[in-house]
């Protein structure tokens, strides 16, 4: 961490940023910290779902979606149907309703994810679908979903999962290489809200917020299986 956060590669890092006109300084990566949170956890059909804590918004609005969906009979609906699609599809628009509005860096704002990860919350929601409609859940625009983020799952005999994602948000994402590192640089501050008074508006110091959600669903203390939300 040491090469990227005080030495030389952050070093480079900055010093093309800035020659590209952007604010990152040495002074900025050196001054970075990792803050630990508690994870996030909810359960769909009685197998544990585990994941990432705000600012991260995968882990809460995953588990969102899922408690949406887990009462609707989607065996009975069959996989890939249009009513399946056209439930997951309304379910994933009343979630990115949700994080535009609330989900943000909790240092800045108070994230409600206790009401989020409600199971009657979700109930709730739930009864507003359409089952032969569309509609538009609050003034929340789903982002367009980015075609350079890479996701690689690897998994044992035994159960074991890592994942691993790696986005630079969009197309080659700040639409420049760091010379002799052959690192693209993201441009992830899309996603701030530059209006104030907002949950996802710039502030100094401010984590942005991610939809990137690598998952592990555990049942009887054991991994079984991966999700994962990519494109930031």
């Amino acid at each position: 961490p040491g090469g990227l956060h005080g030495g030389a590669l952050g070093r480079i890092v900055a010093e093309q940023v800035a020659r590209a006109g952007g604010l990152l300084s040495p002074a900025d990566l050196a001054g970075y910290r990792t803050v630990e949170r508690e994870v996030v956890r909810g359960t769909y059909r009685g197998v544990e779902i585990v994941g990432p804590p705000p600012p991260s918004s995968g882990g809460v609005h995953i588990v969102q979606m899922l408690n949406i969906l887990e009462g609707c009979d989607l065996r009975a609906l069959g996989f890939g149907s249009a009513e399946t699609l056209h439930l997951i599809a309304e379910a994933l628009k009343i979630a990115f309703a949700d994080r535009k509005a609330a989900t943000s860096d909790p240092a800045f704002v108070a994230t409600p994810v206790e009401r989020l990860l409600d199971k009657d919350y979700a109930a709730e929601r739930r009864v507003a679908i359409d089952p032969a409609r569309a509609q538009t859940w609050g003034a929340a625009v789903a982002m367009l979903e980015s075609a350079n983020t890479t996701h690689i799952t690897v998994a044992d005999a035994e159960g074991r999962i890592v994942c691993s994602t790696q986005t630079i948000n969009s197309l080659f994402g700040a639409r420049f290489i760091v010379p002799g590192t052959g690192m693209v640089a993201n441009n992830h501050m899309y996603l701030f809200d530059p209006h104030p008074g907002h949950a996802l508006s710039i502030a100094p110091g401010k984590r942005v917020t991610t939809s990137m959600s690598p998952m592990i669903a555990l049942a009887d203390g054991r991994p079984r299986y991966a999700l994962g939300l990519p494109g930031g």
